[in-house]
C-alpha cells in the first residue's frame, strides 16, 4: 500500500552550483546523499529551521519541507545563493511512502512522485515520523530545537567532520566538549485534551516537565506524541 502526503511540499533545487550550495547549508554531507535521505538546516544559533527530505535527481535535488515552511525555504535559498547558479522551484510532486504492511519504516519506503490517490491523513504522517524516531519541523517548531536534542546525532544525520554550515560551531561544541542533557522521546499520556505543540507540560510520573514537539495522536483513551525529555 502506498500513501501520499500533501502536508509536505516538494521543491526542485537545480543549477551547476546546487550541490555546493546545499552542502554549505545542511548539517549533513551532501556528497554522501546518494538516495532518499533526511537532513536539516539550522540557524546561526544551532537551532533547526527546516527538516528536509532529500532525493537526488539528474539535475540536482528534490527537497521535501513542511508545507507551512515552503515559501520560507524558497526565500531562504534565494537570499543566500548570491551569484551561485542555483534555482529553486515548486513542483506538483508529493511525498509517497510504501508501508509494506508494516508499522516500522525506513527511508527505503520513501520517494517523491506524482500523486495518484487522495492524500493520507496528517495522523498517518505523524505515525510514520514516530516510527522513524525523527522530528519533523513545522511552523510551530521552527528554530526551537538543537539537532542533538532531537536525536539527529544518534540517527547519523549530522556530519561532524564536514566544513562550516549555519550553527556548526554550536552543534560541534555540544558534540565534542558538551553534554546532551535532554532528548527526543516518545511519550504516552492521559488527558481530556491533547497538549499543544511547543508547550512545556508535566505528564505522567515524569520527574521534570517535557516539551511537546509534535501533534498528539489519540490511541484508545490515551495520547501519543514526541517530546523533549530531560535526561
Amino acid at each position: 500500500m502506498t500513501q501520499n502526503f500533501d502536508c509536505v511540499s516538494v521543491l526542485s533545487l537545480s543549477g551547476e552550483d546546487c550541490a555546493q550550495f546545499l552542502n554549505n547549508q545542511l548539517v549533513s554531507e551532501v556528497s554522501k546523499i546518494t538516495q532518499f535521505s533526511y537532513s536539516a538546516i539550522c540557524n546561526p544559533k544551532g537551532r533547526i529551521i527546516y527538516s528536509l527530505w532529500i532525493q537526488p535527481t539528474a539535475s540536482g535535488f528534490l527537497l521535501g519541507v513542511d508545507e507551512g515552511l515552503s515559501e520560507s525555504l524558497q526565500q531562504y535559498i534565494n537570499m543566500r545563493k548570491f551569484r551561485m547558479d542555483v534555482q529553486i522551484t515548486s513542483t506538483d510532486q508529493q511525498l509517497q511512502v510504501t508501508d509494506g504492511h508494516t508499522e516500522h519504516y525506513d527511508l527505503g519506503h520513501f520517494s517523491f512522485a506524482q500523486p495518484k490517490d487522495k492524500p493520507a491523513s496528517a495522523d498517518a504522517f505523524w505515525r510514520i515520523m514516530f516510527s522513524l524516531n525523527l522530528p519533523w519541523i513545522t511552523q510551530l517548531t521552527t528554530e526551537m530545537f538543537i539537532p542533538q536534542h532531537v536525536n539527529l546525532d544518534q540517527a547519523h544525520v549530522i556530519a561532524f567532520d564536514k566544513g562550516c554550515y549555519p550553527g556548526q560551531e554550536i552543534v560541534a561544541r555540544l558534540h565534542f566538549i558538551g553534554q546532551v542533557k535532554k532528548r527526543l522521546q516518545m511519550i504516552t499520556y492521559q488527558n481530556p485534551h491533547s497538549h499543544p505543540v511547543g508547550t512545556v507540560v508535566e505528564v505522567n510520573d515524569m520527574p521534570n516537565p517535557v516539551e511537546i514537539c509534535a501533534p498528539s495522536i489519540k490511541i484508545g483513551a490515551k495520547w501519543q506524541t514526541q517530546a523533549i525529555v530531560p535526561l
